[in-house]
């Protein structure tokens, strides 16, 4: 099949798009049962997996411990914010009324090291979010940590309603994950707010000290 011919070509990291791979656990299970059998198979070196996972994945145990046995060593978590407000403004409910880093530490244990994505500039957001982020992302045993302003993508929901807010900078637009910019004015703060405490937010997270702090826990 196609991981026989990759593995043939010496690829040894395969990305498994899917947005939220255990969200069907059956499935899940099976495709790591099967993957895990072939990995055996392959006397030439393993194969490494990743993937992305919601954070209710750190429910099912066995399943991650699967996930690891099988290959999978990385994921990525969409975190998002700890402020609850911007999660229900999302809709991002499995991230609500749970213990965000203890459910990090979680995957950690089983195996995994997740790259966690955070956003900061939902409307909910203040000029607190900064200091709120960085405390949390400290109290979180990961390295990795993708930090960027939320952006509204054309054709969607969210597009529609800054536009019709008025809210709409639409030469702020040069993709998802803008490290830089953005094409909604923000709802609590300025935007020279929103820069500027970007950028101190990724110069506590990416400060040498702090990433040693997170990778030893």
């Amino acid at each position: 099949g196609e991981l026989d011919q990759l593995h043939k070509l010496g690829c040894r990291d395969v990305l498994m798009a899917d947005d939220n791979f255990t969200i069907v656990r059956k499935r899940a299970s099976a495709l790591l049962e099967a993957i895990d059998t072939w990995n055996e198979t392959q006397s030439s070196g393993r194969m490494r997996f990743i993937t992305q996972l919601s954070i209710d994945a750190a429910r099912d145990m066995d399943l991650l411990r699967l996930a690891v046995k099988a290959g999978m060593d990385r994921c990525f978590i969409g975190i998002e914010t700890p402020n609850e407000e911007s999660l229900k403004e999302v809709r991002k409910r499995q991230n609500m009324r749970v213990d965000m880093a203890g459910e990090v530490r979680k995957i950690v244990e089983a195996g995994l090291m997740p790259l966690c994505g955070m956003i900061v500039g939902f409307d909910h957001d203040g000029p607190d979010i900064f200091q709120r982020q960085a405390k949390f992302i400290a109290d979180i045993p990961v390295p990795a940590i993708q930090v960027g302003l939320l952006v509204a993508p054309y054709g969607t929901p969210l597009f529609d309603r800054i536009k019709s807010q008025g809210r709409l900078m639409e030469e702020g637009y040069i993709g998802e994950g803008n490290l830089v910019d953005t094409n909604i004015m923000p709802a609590r703060m300025s935007r020279d707010e929103l820069r500027g405490g970007l950028r101190w937010l990724l110069n506590e997270v990416f400060d040498p000290d702090n990433w040693y702090k997170r990778l030893e826990q």
